[in-house]
C-alpha cells in the first residue's frame, strides 16, 4: 500500500477493498460536491503545463511580497497528516 493511501480514512480504504477497487462516487458534504475515489491506475497520468506551472509560482510570489502568506510549519503538516486531519495540509 502506498503511503498516501495510508492517508485515507478508514472507511475509504474499506469501501475500495470491498467494490473491488472500482472507482466510487462519494458526496462530500462539506463541499457538497461529487468526488471519485479511485485507484491511481484507474485514473490518467496527470500532465502540468509549464505556462500552469509559471502562473501559480508566480501568483505565490506575488502573495508573498504583499504579506500575504505565512510561513509552512512542515513538522506540524507532517504531524496533522499523521493524525489524519487532511484539512490542515
Amino acid at each position: 500500500m502506498s503511503e498516501l493511501l495510508t492517508l485515507l480514512p478508514p472507511v475509504f480504504l474499506k469501501s475500495l477493498a470491498a467494490n473491488g477497487g472500482v472507482p466510487i462516487p462519494i458526496e462530500d458534504p462539506g463541499w457538497h460536491q461529487e468526488i471519485t475515489l479511485a485507484p491511481a491506475e484507474h485514473l490518467p497520468p496527470i500532465r502540468l503545463e509549464p505556462s500552469y506551472m509559471k502562473a501559480g509560482v508566480q501568483k505565490t510570489v506575488e502573495q508573498f511580497e504583499r504579506g500575504e502568506s505565512l510561513p509552512w510549519d512542515i513538522g506540524r503538516t507532517m504531524k496533522k497528516a499523521e493524525q489524519g486531519r487532511e484539512d490542515l495540509l
